[in-house]
């Protein structure tokens, strides 16, 4: 029996994601595209059952979990913080490159490299990870929603695979792949689909 049944959903595409420019915490909507992505996850998801809902409280993650939740008008939607994307710090709203090219001269990797006035990865597992520890620990047997960005999905991913940070970027979901996970009650998963976007073929 397992102890909770976790879908986890990145957001719908932003015209940022589109335009390589860096979002973070910039609060950013949905592209027409994103939307398309938003209602074909709903749709996707509208055979199944939560009792939980939550999201990022970006407004990219809000309208993903609230179009989702059209299909499950009986599921409260709990934004919390802990889901956020990595904060970009100085580079939020700027191309993507002026951040790699910084990085590259800093001699950083991307996930121990720490943006002025941002966080590193890292920053974002030890927010995400106790998040999650917590979730489960206070469920039974209940199916979960949870929808977020690139960067907390892949450190939960990966900390769910036993992986390390280092190699988190494997997990990186596109936008609106989902991933369906058992979770026994201590703590065992078993993947029954990962990073799965086949929903954004059919339209």
């Amino acid at each position: 029996m397992y102890s909770m049944k976790l879908y986890l959903v990145r957001h719908g595409e932003t015209d940022e994601n589109a335009g390589n420019i860096v979002q973070g915490h910039l609060d950013t909507g949905l592209s027409h595209h994103g939307y398309d992505q938003a209602r074909s996850i709903a749709e996707r998801l509208s055979v199944e059952n939560f009792d939980f809902a939550y999201s990022s409280d970006l407004t990219r993650a809000l309208f993903t979990a609230d179009e989702i939740l059209s299909h499950h008008p009986l599921v409260e939607l709990m934004p919390v913080k802990e889901l956020r994307e990595q904060s970009k710090g100085i580079y939020e709203g700027k191309p993507k490159e002026l951040m790699i090219r910084d990085m590259k001269r800093q001699n950083s990797h991307w996930w121990n490299f720490t943006p002025i006035n941002g966080e590193s990865l890292e920053d974002v597992w030890l927010r995400v990870i106790p998040f999650y520890e917590r979730l489960r620990q206070s469920q039974n047997g209940s199916p979960v929603l949870v929808v977020s960005h690139g960067g907390p999905i892949a450190c939960l991913l990966s900390y769910l695979h036993h992986d390390l940070l280092e190699n988190a970027c494997k997990y990186v979901p596109d936008n609106t792949a989902i991933s369906i996970i058992d979770v026994d009650k201590k703590g065992n998963c078993s993947f029954e689909i990962m990073n799965s976007s086949e929903h954004l073929c059919v339209r």
